[in-house]
């Protein structure tokens, strides 16, 4: 009888990324259940597939597919534990669960901890006795005019879930602002194309790649484990905006201390990612967003030291709690590492090409143990195609 059965939803490079670290960690193989197959998990030979069409949508094929693994599983492994990359599929995990055949582990905050954090502007209301919010200015329909703000902001929908299904020209996941006359346009655009709930509008920080900062970790009952990388290149495509393609490590410790503070004041326990940035005019940290889940590109972590998906498994299944501290250099990147580095800033292109960092470097979707032929000729493919497309965009 196996002790446990990994179930990880989607197929997004989240996904293979948690695969690729529950292999590294016990040598098993995952399930995956998905609506497609997509590329990141295309012909992965550490994957089991259950794809069906609507899964992540429809209530009744959710339960469909997941009460099949049950079924097929059942008689050879003792418990079940499900990963949800993003935060539509987590609220979809949570939401359902109790319907489900299958009793799995959740390595996530409760419900109702993530209701308290449906929004930013929820967040930076709870930490701001910790004074490390940035100035915001709510904006909605009626008000956006009357608002007194700075002229060089950041703009971004407060509800990112409900913005992202809009379509409209100039749509953008966040935007720039430099004068307040454009500040009124960009709200204005977004207010008459169907979105009615909050916009944050915050001081602009200054700082560009280089500035922001990533926190993974995991909260058990009586332990925190951290991880740190400095994002020293944006993915500058309007959809992926708030994204890095290259990470580092960084001996900016006090983050580890800020992003503590912040997980005891929300009560948040299992997988969580939290961004900073580092205003380059005052050298003071802000905390930017918190996720309660692992960060898109959270396999940096396990190259620091901190493999999070391991630490959620053995805490959950094992009853086996340990605090880490990621402190290993390493450099990652999710696209192809040639025009990676060809497109770094002189400045980090040494630091990523540091012999430490070097014998420490991955790409999460290029994991020899899972590397066939087929794969390996896909995967060139997507990560060139990839590359190009993020790297001829101009910065806005």
């Amino acid at each position: 009888m196996n002790k446990f059965l990994p179930i990880i939803l989607g197929s997004d490079l989240n996904t293979y990324s948690i695969a690729r670290e529950i292999h590294e960690a016990y040598g098993i193989k995952s399930v995956v259940a998905t609506s497609m197959i997509l590329l990141p998990c295309i012909n992965s030979q550490i994957i089991d597939f259950y794809k069906k069409e609507n899964f992540s949508k429809d209530p009744a094929v959710f339960k469909e597919v997941l009460d099949k693994i049950y079924e097929d599983y059942k008689d050879t492994h003792e418990k079940f534990i499900i990963f949800a990359p993003d935060d539509v599929m987590r609220t979809f995990v949570l939401s359902n669960v109790d319907k489900l055949n299958i009793k799995p582990l959740i390595p996530y905050a409760n419900q109702e901890v993530i209701r308290g954090l449906r929004t930013k502007n929820d967040f930076y209301e709870k930490i701001k006795d910790l004074n490390l919010a940035p100035k915001t200015y709510v904006a909605n329909s009626k008000n956006y005019k009357d608002l007194d703000y700075p002229a060089d902001v950041f703009i971004k929908p407060d509800n990112d879930v409900f913005y992202k299904t809009l379509d409209f020209d100039g749509w953008q996941k966040g935007y720039h602002s430099k004068s307040i006359e454009q500040t009124l346009e960009i709200l204005q655009t977004i207010f008459e194309n169907g979105y009615d709930y909050n916009v944050l509008v915050q001081e602009f920080l200054s700082g560009g790649d280089g500035s922001e900062y990533s926190v993974e970790g995991y909260r058990s009952k009586s332990t925190i484990s951290l991880a740190m990388s400095k994002n020293i290149l944006l993915d500058k495509r309007v959809e992926w905006i708030g994204n890095f393609v290259a990470k580092i490590d960084s001996d900016e410790t006090i983050l580890f201390d800020y992003a503590t503070d912040i997980v005891e004041t929300l009560g948040i326990y299992g997988l969580f990612n939290i961004d900073f940035k580092k205003d380059a005019k005052t050298g003071k940290f802000y905390a930017f967003e918190v996720n309660l889940r692992q960060g898109r590109s959270h396999y940096f972590s396990t190259l620091n030291g901190v493999n999070t998906s391991k630490l959620a498994i053995d805490d959950l299944v094992f009853d086996k709690q340990e605090e880490i501290i990621g402190d290993k250099k390493f450099r990652y990147y999710n696209l192809d590492l040639g025009q990676t580095i060809d497109n770094l800033d002189p400045e980090f292109r040494k630091d990523f090409e540091n012999e430490a960092r070097k014998a420490n470097s991955a790409n999460p979707l290029v994991y020899k143990k899972d590397l066939s032929f087929k794969r390996k000729m896909k995967i060139k493919r997507y990560l060139d195609k990839l590359s190009k497309e993020t790297f001829v965009v101009t910065e806005i």
